[in-house]
C-alpha cells in the first residue's frame, strides 16, 4: 500500500491526475468504470490517506472509508461539510463557487480521487464527519455549526493578517474553516487529521468562549474573529498590561487545548511533523516534562512586548502563546494517560472523560472574563483547580500530578493530596 510520502511528494503531485487509474490497476487489481450518469449520494465509499498505527509506529496510508449523508459527490457536499473554492468574504458570509471533485469508480463502487483537490475535499469531509461525531459523544451537538463551511485553496479573508501559504484557521465571523494554498514538500495540511482536529477545536473555543465575550463591553473583547485577528492590537490602542496579559492567556489556552484535541482525535503526539515539521519540536506532546509558564514569566513577556514592539499582540502571538499553550496540552495528555491507567479505562474512554471536563471548564471562562476588570489578570491555575474540584474521583497519581502544577502558585502556599472516601483531592496544607 502506498505511504503518504509516496502520494504527496512534490514530484508525485504532478501525477495526481492519473492516480485514480494507477490505483485501480496496481492496488485494487480490478477493473474500473466511468462514473454513472446518476451521481452517487448517501453513503459513499472513497479512498483517502489516513493515519495507520502499528504499535508505536504511525504512518499515512491509503484507506477505504465511507462518507455519510452525501448530497453531491461531484461537490463533496453533504450534511457534514460544504466546500467553497478560493472564496472571499461578503457580509460575513463566504462568497465563492463550489469546487468540482473528480473520481474514478471501480466495479466495487469504490470512488478514487483523480487529483489533489478531490482527494483533499474527500479527506476533509471524512474528518469533519468524524469530528462532528466526536463532538456529539461529548455533548457538543448543538454548540457547533453543521455542516462545516470549508474554504479550500482560499484567499486570505479581509482583516486577516495571516500567511497566504501553508496555513489553516477558523474564522468566527463566517463560521468558516479556511485552508490556504500549501506549497511545502510535506503532507498537505488539508489531509493532516491532527491539524484538522486542531482547527476544529478553535471553532469550539470560539463558540463557547470568544463569541460570548464578544457580546460584552469588556476591554478584552476585541471582536475576536479567529486566532489571527488579535494581531491588530497595537500600542496605540492603549491596552493595559493586564488586558494584554488576559488576551495572551486566552489565546494560549485556545492553542494548547487545540493541540490536545489533535491528540485526542489522532493519538499522535507529534501530528505537526507531517506538515509543519519546523514547529514540531517545541510542541510535541510526548514530552512529559513540566513546561508550565508561571504568572511572572507571562507578565514579563507582556511587559517586553509593550515596551519594545509597536505591535505587542503580534510579538506575543509569534513568540509566546504557543509555548504557554503547550504546557497545558502536555498536562492534559499526561493526565488523560494516568486516568486511563488508574481508573481501569481504555484510552478512548479516558479521553472522553477528560474532554467533557475540559468543555465544562471552557463554559466558565466568559464568566471569569466578566468578573475581571482592567487591573486584574486571569487565574492561570484555574484549569487545575477546576479538574481537582469537579472530577468524580481521583487516584493518588492523578492528584499528585495536579498538585505538581497547583504547587507552582508561589502565592498560594503548600498543598498535599488527601484521601476522602477513596477519592483524592489536592488541598492546602
Amino acid at each position: 500500500m502506498l505511504k503518504y510520502h509516496e502520494i504527496f511528494s512534490q514530484k508525485s503531485l504532478v501525477a495526481l491526475n492519473h492516480i485514480g487509474l494507477l490505483l485501480c490497476v496496481f492496488l485494487l487489481n480490478t477493473s474500473c468504470q466511468q462514473a454513472k450518469p446518476t451521481e452517487p449520494s448517501g453513503r459513499v465509499q472513497v479512498q483517502i490517506p489516513l493515519q495507520s498505527k502499528t504499535g508505536d509506529q504511525i504512518e499515512y496510508q491509503l484507506q477505504n472509508v465511507f462518507l455519510e449523508k452525501i448530497e453531491s459527490l461531484k461537490h463533496v457536499r453533504g450534511d457534514y461539510a460544504h466546500f467553497y473554492y478560493s472564496p472571499g468574504l461578503k457580509n460575513n458570509m463566504l462568497d465563492g463557487g463550489s469546487p468540482v471533485a473528480f473520481f474514478i469508480e471501480t466495479v466495487k463502487s469504490l470512488f478514487i480521487p483523480k487529483d489533489d483537490l478531490s482527494m483533499q475535499m474527500a479527506t476533509l469531509y471524512y474528518h469533519f464527519q468524524s469530528l462532528a461525531k466526536l463532538s456529539q459523544s461529548i455533548g457538543l451537538g448543538h454548540a457547533l455549526t453543521v455542516p462545516a463551511q470549508v474554504a479550500v485553496q482560499a484567499k486570505v479573508l479581509e482583516d486577516q493578517q495571516t500567511s497566504m501559504l501553508n496555513n489553516a484557521f477558523f474564522d468566527g465571523r463566517s463560521k468558516t474553516f479556511v485552508f490556504v494554498r500549501y506549497t511545502l514538500d510535506e503532507l498537505p495540511i488539508s489531509v493532516n487529521g491532527g491539524i484538522i482536529a486542531h482547527e476544529y477545536f478553535h471553532s469550539i473555543f470560539y463558540n463557547l468562549v470568544y463569541e460570548k465575550i464578544n457580546k460584552t463591553n469588556l476591554p478584552i473583547a476585541q471582536k475576536i474573529h479567529s486566532e489571527t485577528s488579535h494581531q491588530k492590537v497595537t500600542k496605540n490602542d492603549n491596552i493595559t498590561p493586564q488586558d494584554l496579559f488576559n488576551e495572551t492567556f486566552l489565546r494560549a489556552l485556545n492553542e494548547g487545548f487545540a493541540d490536545y484535541w489533535g491528540w485526542i482525535y489522532t493519538s499522535d503526539s507529534d501530528f505537526l511533523k507531517w506538515s509543519l515539521s519546523g514547529f514540531s519540536k517545541t510542541r510535541v506532546l510526548s514530552d512529559n516534562r513540566n513546561s508550565f509558564w508561571t504568572h511572572q514569566r507571562i507578565e514579563n513577556e507582556v511587559t517586553i512586548a509593550l515596551m519594545s514592539f509597536d505591535n505587542p499582540s503580534s510579538y506575543l502571538g509569534q513568540n509566546v502563546i504557543y509555548n504557554i499553550g503547550t504546557g497545558y496540552a502536555r498536562f492534559l495528555k499526561q493526565f488523560t494517560e494516568i486516568k486511563s491507567q488508574e481508573q481501569n479505562l481504555n484510552l478512548p474512554e479516558a479521553k472522553l472523560t477528560v474532554a467533557r471536563l475540559l468543555i465544562e471548564f471552557l463554559k466558565t471562562l466568559p464568566a471569569q472574563a466578566s468578573q475581571t476588570n482592567s487591573t486584574e489578570t486571569f487565574d492561570i491555575f484555574r484549569l487545575f483547580h477546576y479538574i481537582n474540584q469537579n472530577s468524580e474521583s481521583l487516584s493518588f497519581k492523578e492528584c499528585d500530578l495536579l498538585k505538581e502544577y497547583i504547587s507552582q502558585d508561589a502565592d498560594a502556599g503548600k498543598f498535599e493530596c488527601t484521601n476522602n472516601n477513596n477519592s483524592y483531592k489536592v488541598i492546602k496544607k
